[in-house]
């Protein structure tokens, strides 16, 4: 299976260990309205699901074999040692979310591709250029291309919907000031 991804998502040499890969990988930096959304999103989300879901900030999740991409944000199924000594893997991870700005290309490219192909079944792009989520549901799995069937759009402040977060405003997880 072939799957077009960027190296830094998906281990291109067998010879690699995860371990190897977790040094190699160079993270970009990130930006005051970026830093800022992640943690009103941290706020809203353990509030909102922190019962019902591991809530899991900036934390990596484990691709076997492949990666362990940190998403901005992970709903993970409850596990009694929280992840203590391992990352959720993917029939575990429940919602990723990304916070985009400067990296909106790749969370709609690369990404998207990644955790559709790993069977994440709900993947949202908060994308601050566009000032809109991007919710991204029915992964294709082990196809040629990854991704999604589904992708929605919902602009600030509107209700969306979905699976895992049910119908929330989207200004009751990223306020009002990120979409100005």
């Amino acid at each position: 299976m072939t799957v077009s991804v960027e190296p830094e998502l998906l281990l291109h040499q067998t010879d690699w260990t995860l371990e190897q890969y977790e040094r190699i990988v160079h993270k970009l930096a990130i930006g005051d309205l970026h830093a800022f959304c992640v943690q009103e999103l941290n706020y809203a989300m353990l509030a909102r699901f922190g019962r019902r879901f591991t809530c899991r900030q900036e934390q990596p999740i484990s691709l076997p074999e492949h990666s362990a991409p940190e998403p901005n944000y992970v709903l993970a199924a409850p596990s009694k040692d929280r992840y203590f000594n391992r990352k959720p893997l993917p029939a575990e991870v429940h919602l990723t979310v990304e916070v985009s700005d400067s990296t909106l290309a790749r969370d709609q490219g690369s990404k998207a591709r990644l955790y559709g192909l790993f069977g994440i079944s709900e993947y949202c792009i908060v994308n601050l250029v566009d000032k809109r989520v991007e919710v991204h549901t029915s992964p294709r799995g082990r196809t040629d291309t990854g991704g999604y069937e589904w992708i929605e759009y919902f602009g600030a402040p509107t209700t969306l919907r979905s699976e895992v977060l049910g119908e929330i405003t989207i200004t009751d997880f990223i306020p009002a000031v990120a979409w100005q």
